[in-house]
């Protein structure tokens, strides 16, 4: 008898559980558009989320995944660092990208900037105002999902 009591509370905490957990997890909708999120924004109608850790996310046909360097704490000790003299350049990088999927990828600010001219055809004093945020540098990650 004692082990039906039991039974019967573990289950009630169960069932209760079960109907809560949903309406704790449902978020604000349209988070962009009310300015309930001031880290959420749709520049160029895909999703980008700035976390204050220095994480940068977009999601496009590539979720691109972007860190300040300042900000990386070591974590990503084996990337691929693109410069003149370093492991890759960025020529080689633009026309060999598919081979760095999924790789962490280290830019130093004058590479960010070299980066977003020539990789994504921004304009030149849009690119050195952007890589001007990062004095030391900025890792990228990306993966095709498109």
């Amino acid at each position: 008898m004692k082990k039906a009591k039991y039974l019967i509370s573990a289950l009630l905490v169960l069932m209760l559980s079960a109907v809560a957990m949903p309406v704790m997890a449902i978020g604000p909708e349209q988070a962009a558009e009310v300015g309930n999120n001031p880290n959420l924004s749709i520049p160029t109608g895909n999703p980008r989320l700035d976390t204050p850790s220095g994480v940068h996310n977009l999601w496009t046909s590539v979720f691109n995944h972007w860190i300040d360097a300042s900000k990386g704490g070591g974590k990503m000790n084996n990337a691929v660092i693109v410069g003149p003299t370093a492991d890759v350049t960025l020529t080689y990088l633009l026309k060999h990208l598919s081979e760095y999927e999924n790789t962490w990828i280290y830019f130093t600010q004058i590479g960010f900037t070299a980066f977003l001219i020539y990789g994504q055809g921004m304009d030149p004093d849009e690119a050195e105002d952007t890589a001007e945020l990062y004095p030391d540098g900025i890792y990228w990650h990306f993966v095709n999902v498109g």
